[in-house]
């Protein structure tokens, strides 16, 4: 007997939490703004305060290692660099998709980049000879932080994706030209 009371009393309870579930799953889509808003809003305050906390990290190895190897290098920054092809980690992109994009290191870490004359942004770089390692913090807030390894065989460029800053599955290849594309 006692064991049918135990089993009436679990069952009952499991039951009460199925519907209770239940009842709240079709709330959240009787009502999107509930569940929508309270995920997105602290979501997006999470990856915010999480792209601060990465962008000031960029900022401060940026620092440090502009201290520690203050010499740029004409592998990067001589001519410019426009783009050929983008791998996205997922697929590849199409020839001539790129056309007309492009980017400028210079000798003072920073760099612009930009679209045939059309300048689209611009911020601080640096490159180690040591460890192959190119490290570029935008000037626009809303862009994320980038860590590449170099690839570099003359007037070619490929930078492959590192872990730090989320880009890991990316590469790029560059070739180098003389001036911005023209149309």
């Amino acid at each position: 007997m006692k064991n049918w009371v135990l089993f009436t009393l679990i069952f009952s309870v499991v039951l009460i939490g199925c519907d209770s579930s239940k009842d709240n799953s079709s709330n959240g889509k009787n009502n999107p703004a509930l569940s929508t808003q309270n995920t997105t809003s602290s979501s997006t305050s999470t990856a915010s305060a999480k792209s601060e906390v990465s962008r000031d990290y960029a900022i401060q190895v940026l620092e440090s290692r502009i201290k520690n190897e203050p010499e740029a290098f004409q592998l990067v920054d001589a001519g410019l660099w426009s783009y050929e092809f983008v791998f996205s980690g997922r697929e590849m992109s199409k020839p001539g998709e790129y056309d007309g994009h492009w980017i400028d290191f210079s000798p003072d870490f920073s760099y612009k980049y930009g679209y045939y004359d059309d300048e689209r942004g611009n911020g601080r770089y640096h490159f180690s000879i040591n460890t192959s390692t190119l490290i570029m913090v935008d000037n626009n807030k809303d862009e994320q932080a980038q860590e590449w390894e170099v690839k570099n065989a003359g007037d070619v460029m490929v930078l492959v994706g590192r872990s730090t800053f989320g880009k890991n599955s990316r590469q790029i290849k560059l070739n180098r030209v003389q001036e911005v594309p023209t149309k």
